[in-house]
Order: C-alpha cells, then sequence, then structure tokens
C-alpha cells in the first residue's frame, strides 16, 4: 500500500493528515496475471514529530475498509467479505509507520498493523 500524505500546518507535535490534499491507494497482484489499482476514500491519520529530531517521524493512518474503490462493484463486494479485509468484525484498519523517509513530497513508509488491524498485516510495496 502506498499513501501519499500532506501534512496541515500547525503548531502542535501532531498534524491531522489533510484529507483534501491525500490518497490512500492500493495495487493487488492476481496472481501474477493482472494488478487491480484501486482507493480507500474515508481514512484519517496523523503525523507527529520533533522538529529537533526529525528522524523520528511517525504515521499513524486509520482506513475504513468498507470505503474501498477498485473500480468493479463485484470485487469491491468480495474484498469486503472474510477472507481478505473482514470489514463484519475489522471496522477499522489501523497502521502505524515503522520508519519514514521524506523524499520532496513524498513521504514513503513502513508499516505495521495496529491493535484493531488484521493482525497479519496487509501485503504492501512502493
Amino acid at each position: 500500500m502506498v499513501a501519499m500524505v500532506s501534512m496541515a500546518t500547525a503548531q502542535s507535535k501532531y498534524y491531522p493528515i489533510d484529507l483534501s490534499h491525500s490518497q490512500i491507494k492500493f495495487i493487488g497482484h492476481l496472481g501474477g496475471m493482472m494488478d487491480v489499482e484501486g482507493t480507500f476514500g474515508d481514512f484519517r491519520g496523523y503525523l507527529s514529530f520533533d522538529e529537533n529530531q526529525l528522524d523520528e517521524i511517525s504515521i499513524t493512518l486509520i482506513i475504513e475498509p468498507t470505503s474501498i474503490a477498485s473500480g468493479n462493484e463485484w470485487r469491491d463486494k468480495h474484498l469486503k467479505n472474510p477472507d481478505f479485509l473482514d470489514v463484519d468484525k475489522y471496522s477499522d484498519l489501523c497502521f502505524q509507520s515503522k520508519s519514514v523517509v521524506a523524499n520532496g513530497k513524498l513521504i514513503a513508509s513502513d508499516w505495521r498493523p495496529g491493535d484493531q488491524g488484521r493482525k497479519e498485516g496487509i501485503d504492501h510495496t512502493d
């Protein structure tokens, strides 16, 4: 999963993700035959850091899994079932960054699932 986020201007240590300038996109690999791209439309999160220790940036994302959109209604319904996102059991997908690298306007991160996410995580690549 690739998350592209923009920081909102604030004076505190926590900066909410600017939802009007951010997207959550995913690419699913279907048995090596084709890739499926999509988005999650409903999410929130924040960045936190100390201006004196920029190497310790942390990003928290909370995604509403029912907001998945792959451009195919049947596929979206299938992705919401217990084989994948299990939206009846997991109302939020929570991710916490393990490491963050800033490169111009793009922030790349390695992720681990949070307490409310699927325990085995979701495979992701940049």
